[in-house]
């Protein structure tokens, strides 16, 4: 049983037989909280329950990828508004902030005409991937959607983003003046 710790669960076979007086729960896991404390509590009959000393729950290895910060639209050619922060998940939804050696791709994976500027691949610091020097040219009011992705899990797709009219790079005359009098 958990004596403290929230979130915590028991898998497993829980209840043994004793053999030469040492009982052994070969089967048990504990998921939980990651930098969660956990103390688990031991009974049987009518001896004094055992508890264990305080476990610390780290992080599992990678087993999903979520967008954190979802991106922005931007101007054509310039920074996005909001940049896409994308974390690596173990399978109890954990930041796996062991990991700083997954690399994280974006590209478009949907809307016409679009490019992407800047790194596209970054190195996860602490479970956590920054792509902090994209933009994107594309058609104006076009509907992007950015896909990650990192070798051995689900790609995962951020929200549509916008591209807006980039800064003006030059002026034109739309329509030349007629002659007029003096």
């Amino acid at each position: 049983v958990i004596a403290s710790g929230a979130g915590g669960a028991i898998i497993g076979t829980t209840t043994v037989t004793a053999d030469s007086g040492v009982a052994r729960f070969g089967d048990v896991l504990l998921e939980g909280i990651a930098n969660t404390q956990y103390v688990l509590t031991f009974s049987s009959g009518s001896l004094a329950e055992a508890q264990s000393p305080p476990i610390n729950m780290t992080p599992g290895v990678p087993a999903s990828l979520s967008i954190a910060t979802q991106p922005a639209g931007g101007r054509s050619g310039q920074a996005l508004d909001t940049i896409p922060v994308v974390e690596l998940l173990d399978a109890q939804g954990n930041v796996v902030t062991q990991d700083s050696d997954s690399e994280v791709t974006v590209v478009i994976a949907s809307g016409a005409g679009g490019a992407i500027i800047g790194t596209t691949t970054v190195t996860a610091d602490n479970g956590v991937a920054r792509f902090g020097d994209l933009a994107m040219t594309g058609a104006v009011g076009e509907s992007y959607v950015l896909a990650f992705s990192t070798p051995g899990l689900s790609t995962v797709e951020a929200e549509p983003l916008t591209v807006r009219p980039g800064v003006p790079a030059s002026l034109s005359i739309a329509t030349q003046p007629a002659g007029g009098r003096s």
